[in-house]
């Protein structure tokens, strides 16, 4: 998870924060501090000992002390840093503007072009927050990871490819067809663009486009 509370001052602290403010003695791997994440059902996390990871090869992060099901220790599980790295880099740097949801992430965007890399499922609130600022001759270009995504198979039919998702996390619904356009990295060099108008008991309807014609 990203933030935790100082278990002394009640201050709540960022994680992405402690190496540029120094903050204190965070470093000291004895130091503990309160979760103020959420279990799935309500209720506080009540992890008191949750210490600070100053990781170089991922984000630093806050861990828990023990197994907890808790929502902001989800937050870092679904965490890539190589799969936004890989994306960014592919663009020059003048067009990499910083994301206000989350610092630690960018956006890709011209005068005309608003490019999001996502690899965790998105919620409501990040979609429509983002989906708000189209204006009549834009979308937003979402890329989103297909290894993030659980689905049963992609499968042809009568000329058309499908991809059926399972579970409960699947986000693709959410994202409006005439504010979005989602495409889904592979992992290789195949991209499946989701036809968000397109669906039927077979799946959401894809379309499959090289990397490089991307």
């Amino acid at each position: 998870m990203f933030y935790a509370i100082d278990k002394v001052s009640g201050e709540i602290l960022l994680s992405i924060n402690i190496r540029l403010d120094n903050y204190k003695n965070s470093y000291n791997k004895s130091l503990r501090y309160n979760c103020c994440g959420c279990n799935e059902n309500g209720d506080k996390c009540n992890d008191k000992n949750v210490t600070f990871v100053n990781s170089n090869m991922k984000l630093s992060h806050f861990r828990h002390s023990k197994k907890a099901v808790c929502s902001a220790s989800k937050d870092f599980k679904v965490f890539n840093t190589d799969f936004y790295k890989n994306w960014f880099e592919l663009f020059k740097i003048e067009y990499r503007k910083p994301y206000w949801f989350n610092i630690n992430l960018e956006q890709i965007r011209n005068d005309d072009n608003i490019i999001m890399i996502r690899y965790s499922h998105q919620t409501v609130e990040t979609i429509k927050n983002v989906e708000k600022y189209v204006n009549e001759n834009t979308k937003i270009i979402w890329i989103l990871s297909l290894e993030n995504r659980k689905y049963y198979k992609i499968h042809f039919y009568n000329g058309c490819v499908y991809i059926d998702f399972k579970g409960n996390k699947n986000d693709i619904p959410i994202f409006d067809n005439n504010k979005s356009i989602v495409y889904l990295d592979t992992g290789f060099n195949i991209l499946l663009k989701v036809k968000l108008e397109s669906y039927c008991h077979r799946g959401q309807e894809i379309e499959l486009y090289y990397m490089k014609d991307f």
